[in-house]
């Protein structure tokens, strides 16, 4: 069977879908054209994928985001944020572009089979492709070795990732993402009597629970990125101060009209993200599925050993970057500490680059040199899609692509061509 070949006059898709964004645009493009959210569906099963028609409220109608951050996949919500993807936003023809998928949250084999089914048979792409989004993370850096460092919503990853290929059993991973800050913030902020109501008002007492949560996540959302930030070094008490007189005061106006002096507390929550003594509770047992398994550091790494976190508790980001270069070869642990590459959406917060360079500094011995590579805002945040991008516009990957012809002759066989 002859493979599918892209050639220049055939534009390919990249596609990465994440828990509460999904960008899409075609190949060679340096940013996403279409940038989707959650996914709304109405009481009659129909599925709402526009922002401006899912922030206008109304009876049952639910939120529901493709993947759980727990492993889970809802495929009819992937489905709809694909298709509307391609044809509303990119107005083109799915039969006549080929896609490039970053596979981030499908982790198992039954995943993988899914969205080549999903792909080929249910969208009708003619061809499709399954890259570790880790690995596009590294090509956007100009990397081929490098220690990806994704701070997303649902969960905090570092992959290590040696000549292309993605070292998965040395990866490592924490539920404290933007998901989990939030929550923290909007636990704060109860604390102090201030309740957060969504923009919609209070005349929606039909709406859906998982409709207000996320209009109300939203709010809080806007808050994290207004006033929180990381201090460059841990601080005492005496430091903290000295920080926060740093920070002009700020006044956050609620969508109801309620002014929220900006406290302390609010300013150096993202804090809590280097510091595992400051989580507020422990995680659920969904959160824990999601951390993954946990090991003591390999005593033979020239990296002196240290122990995970107490109890269960989600170790801290420096620390899952410790534990990512422990479990990885030997060989490769000084040129992965020399290509950190930091990016996901919640790394955007100020401070944070900063910060995770001084922790790691500290921690490793003085025979290792970490160097954290950070590039512009958007490029961090969109990272996977512009390495996609990037991928798909070389010569040599055309030859890679597994066409619908292939995949009908050899069913899930056609899987062992890519390589992980």
């Amino acid at each position: 069977m002859e493979p599918f070949l892209c050639g220049d006059e055939v534009a390919g898709i990249v596609a990465d879908v994440g828990s509460t964004c999904t960008k899409m645009g075609f190949v060679g493009a340096d940013s996403p054209t279409a940038i989707l959210t959650e996914v709304g569906r109405t009481a009659d099963g129909r599925m709402v994928t526009s922002l401006p028609e899912l922030r206008f409220p109304r009876p049952g109608l639910d939120v529901v985001r493709p993947l759980d951050g727990s492993g889970g996949v809802n495929w009819d919500e992937v489905q709809a944020l694909l298709e509307a993807g391609v044809r509303r936003v990119l107005r083109a023809t799915p039969e006549e572009h080929p896609l490039l998928l970053a596979e981030s949250g499908f982790t198992t084999h039954e995943s993988h089979v899914e969205l080549l089914k999903l792909s080929l048979e249910s969208l009708g792409h003619p061809a499709v492709y399954l890259a570790r989004s880790a690995v596009l993370s590294a090509f956007c850096h100009g990397k081929q070795t490098a220690l990806v460092v994704d701070c997303g919503a649902s969960a905090c990853r570092v992959s290590p990732v040696v000549d292309g290929y993605q070292l998965t059993r040395s990866c490592t991973s924490s539920p404290r993402g933007g998901d989990w800050l939030e929550g923290r913030l909007l636990e704060l902020l109860q604390q102090r009597g201030v309740g957060v109501e969504p923009r919609y008002g209070g005349h929606a007492a039909e709406l859906r629970d998982s409709y207000r949560s996320w209009s109300v996540r939203g709010v809080v959302r806007d808050l994290k990125h207004c006033v929180c930030r990381v201090p460059e070094e841990p601080l005492d008490d005496a430091g903290r101060e000295g920080f926060l007189e740093e920070i002009p005061e700020r006044v956050y106006e609620l969508p109801d009209g309620t002014r929220v002096d900006v406290a302390p507390e609010l300013y150096s929550a993202a804090d809590a993200l280097f510091d595992a003594s400051q989580a507020p509770s422990a995680p659920t047992a969904a959160e824990d599925a999601d951390a993954g398994p946990r090991k003591r550091p390999r005593q033979d790494a020239g990296l002196p050993g240290q122990p995970p976190a107490a109890g269960n508790a989600p170790l801290a980001l420096q620390e899952l970057v410790y534990q990512a270069a422990c479990r990885s070869d030997v060989d490769a642990r000084k040129e992965l500490l020399a290509s950190v590459c930091l990016c996901g959406g919640t790394s955007l917060i100020p401070g944070l680059p900063a910060r995770l360079s001084h922790e790691l500094r500290a921690m490793l011995p003085s025979g290792f040199r970490p160097k954290l590579h950070t590039m512009l805002p958007v490029e961090r945040e969109f990272s996977a899609f512009i390495g996609g991008s990037i991928l798909a516009s070389c010569g040599a990957f055309q030859q890679l692509w597994i066409g619908r012809a292939q995949y009908l002759e050899e069913g899930e066989r056609v899987l062992q061509r890519l390589r992980w």
